[in-house]
């Protein structure tokens, strides 16, 4: 079963935690963080003329994330003892 979620958003990496545990039928052994996006680089923007909009929604997606991940597995006490 896939379910999505939006890595920046609370609300859905707790939706997601509660339904794969669900499915899975209980803790989760691990998780992989493999996220990385530029708008910048995307849209041929050069370091020196960067779009800090961009830049914030990069860091948000590419790092923060991460954060907002381990925050809420650990909140709802989501990994095995070993995670």
């Amino acid at each position: 079963e896939i379910i999505p979620a939006d890595a920046t958003s609370v609300e859905e990496l707790e939706n997601l935690f509660s339904k794969s545990q669900e499915v899975l039928g209980g803790k989760i052994d691990f998780v992989l963080h493999s996220i990385g996006m530029s708008p910048n680089i995307r849209k041929g923007r050069s370091y020196g003329d960067l779009n800090y909009d961009w830049f914030q929604k990069s860091l948000d997606v590419s790092a923060l994330s991460f954060h907002k991940m381990m925050h809420v597995a650990e909140k709802q006490d989501a990994l095995s003892e070993w995670g």
